[in-house]
């Protein structure tokens, strides 16, 4: 079992196929349908929102942090061995999709500030394999990101050396975003 959690990701050159595929377009379209028809305007907005702000981390992100030969990912702001910053088109609009089914639904119902910090690395790596799986049926591959190394699980779709990471994302989402900016944008 543990093997099969393991694999390694998957690469454009090794697995991309022709797209889009006919259940490609039926997919989306039954993805895009649900987002459109479950979530209110207010929620597609904080998607929004929420997209463009991770995009923003993760460009930062890269550029304050190393990889390691073996795929470990270390925060080294001032190293001159920092990453370029990154982000994709398509991690934006997966985001704006699949923020509001889990990170906004999990906000809403967990009654506590330190169970939404605590819950937010797991609330992250479900979005991440359902987006990483999604692409992966897509495209043959991930084309949003792909984990290396020791803490890459399912497919190189999450990272378990990114709790603390997540972590301090939950802290600013609790502190921040939903304490401050989602009420000053009247949201």
């Amino acid at each position: 079992m543990l093997s099969a959690i393991r694999l390694p990701g998957s690469t454009k050159e090794k697995n991309s196929h022709a797209w889009p595929q006919p259940q490609s377009t039926l997919l989306l379209t039954v993805l895009i349908t649900i987002w459109y028809m479950w979530t209110s305007p207010t929620e597609k907005l904080r998607g929004l929102i929420g997209a463009g702000l991770f995009s923003v981390t993760e460009y930062i992100f890269y550029t304050v942090t190393i990889e390691e030969p073996d795929g470990t990912i270390k925060m080294r702001p001032w190293d001159s061995r920092c990453r370029k910053g990154h982000t994709t088109v398509h991690q934006f609009l997966a985001n704006i999709i699949t923020i509001p089914f889990f990170i906004l639904a999990f906000w809403g119902n967990a009654p506590t500030a330190l169970l939404r910090i605590v819950g937010l690395p797991f609330v992250i790596w479900m979005m991440e394999m359902a987006q990483g799986y999604t692409f992966i049926y897509l495209y043959g591959y991930n084309p949003a990101w792909i984990y290396r190394g020791p803490e890459a699980f399912f497919h190189g779709t999450i990272n378990v050396g990114y709790f603390g990471y997540w972590l301090m994302m939950g802290v600013a989402l609790e502190y921040a975003v939903f304490l401050y900016l989602i009420p000053l944008l009247g949201l």
